[in-house]
């Protein structure tokens, strides 16, 4: 038990005792008494924090008193916690773990000096990842939904640029891919196990069994730590002090024009721009990878597009083993901190391959297709993808094309 006399007490009550028993023999003086200054109390001071604990199993104690939510604790003695089965608490917003039992007691424990707001939760299981951000090889997770990106079914780890895709499920079987080929781990989420994942490195497509047929769960989905990143510092170039350069796309309307670098864009990433010339559906995706320093293309199959860096400079792209009939994938070298630019193109169309009605070669048939094959037959000077224009495939684009392609776009007609 603490006692602590306060100095201005004893001070106070010292003048008291002088004054009472003073005598001039003594003390010097016939009928005054001592007046002793007040010496302050410079003792610590204590602050004072929000508590909850949103579990029914976790007792919780402060200097001998029970606390409940809404209580107010203080970093003057420690928190107390005890229960039967593991959890978790979050102080000043930093999660911890006590899945540690006693083997006598077979209870679990946990004394912490609070230093912020202090909150008790249900257990979430701490796992190692990869934090996409050049890999530091200590980075942890813990299983909980707030941590997470949630899709469909799954919560998935934030480190995995452009999350899933292409999930498909038959029975018990459920599988997916990844943009880059990550190494991942599975947990279910209301029991916290790892879960068992078969990984095709050459399709990146990801495939666990469920526990039935009915399973309405969901699932963690963590990027597994691999390396450190392979980001060098010194491999930066200067950026430019004449940026931003000029470049070649094709517009909206299929025109061949110069556009400078970033104007027009759209920020998709970190320091990933989009040209607006794109159709809204024909990019899925622009982003980056900062562990790997990949660059990340992902579009509608055919879509004609380049990739230019800050300095104007073409980027060579490779198309991954991840593409399939819905969507391409390409990546790149992306230095960290240097902007890249995906700009429209319609020379990138793959030789013998064409989207009918797909006129601009965005991936995508819409309106916009319309209106330049309407300008291509009022002879206009505007770029076509021929082979895609000539809907009734008679080698013969002319305006029977055009009101077919216009049915099809305005739903009149199901099929071109």
């Amino acid at each position: 038990m603490k006692g602590i006399f306060s100095k201005k007490l004893v001070a106070s009550a010292l003048a008291v005792m002088v004054a009472a028993s003073s005598s001039s023999a003594v003390l010097g003086f016939a009928d005054k008494y001592i007046e002793l200054p007040i010496i302050p109390y410079d003792g610590p001071t204590y602050n004072a924090y929000s508590f909850v604990n949103n579990t029914d199993f976790v007792t919780v104690y402060q200097n001998g008193k029970e606390l409940k939510s809404g209580d107010t604790v203080t970093d003057e003695y420690e928190i107390v916690m005890t229960s039967l089965s593991p959890f978790t608490y979050t102080v000043n917003g930093t999660m911890y773990s006590c899945d540690d039992s006693d083997k006598i007691m077979n209870s679990y424990k946990a004394e912490v000096t609070p230093y912020g707001d202090f909150t008790v939760e249900k257990y979430y299981k701490r796992v190692q990842h990869d934090d996409g951000y050049y890999g530091v090889s200590n980075s942890y997770i813990y299983l909980r939904p707030e941590a997470f990106n949630e899709q469909d079914m799954f919560y998935v780890d934030k480190s995995i640029t452009g999350g899933v895709f292409d999930v498909q499920r038959n029975g018990r079987t459920l599988s997916f891919k990844t943009h880059l080929n990550y190494p991942i781990s599975i947990y279910d989420a209301e029991s916290q196990k790892k879960v068992t994942v078969t990984h095709d490195s050459t399709t990146f497509r990801n495939s666990i069994t469920l526990p039935s047929s009915g399973y309405s769960g969901k699932l963690f989905v963590v990027r597994n730590f691999e390396k450190i990143g392979d980001f060098d510092v010194n491999m930066l170039p200067m950026i430019p002090d004449e940026a931003p350069f000029t470049v070649t796309h094709t517009s909206a309307m299929g025109k061949q024009e110069e556009i400078a670098l970033g104007k027009g864009f759209a920020t998709s990433d970190y320091l990933m721009e989009v040209d607006g010339a794109f159709s809204k559906s024909a990019v899925w995706g622009f982003m980056r990878d900062k562990t790997s320093g990949r660059g990340i293309v992902s579009v509608n199959p055919g879509t004609g597009f380049c990739v230019y860096n800050i300095f104007g400079e073409k980027v060579d792209v490779t198309k991954l083993g991840c593409s399939d009939d819905t969507r391409e994938i390409y990546s790149f070298r992306a230095y960290c901190d240097v902007t890249y630019y995906l700009v429209k193109d319609s020379t990138a169309q793959p030789a013998g391959k064409y989207l009918k009605g797909d006129v601009n070669s965005d991936g995508v048939v819409d309106v916009m297709d319309v209106i330049l094959l309407k300008q291509y037959l009022a002879n206009m000077k505007v770029n076509i993808n021929a082979k895609a224009a000539d809907i009734y495939t008679d080698n013969t684009i002319d305006k029977v094309d055009a009101v077919e392609l216009a049915r099809y776009v305005s739903g009149q007609s199901s099929e071109l």
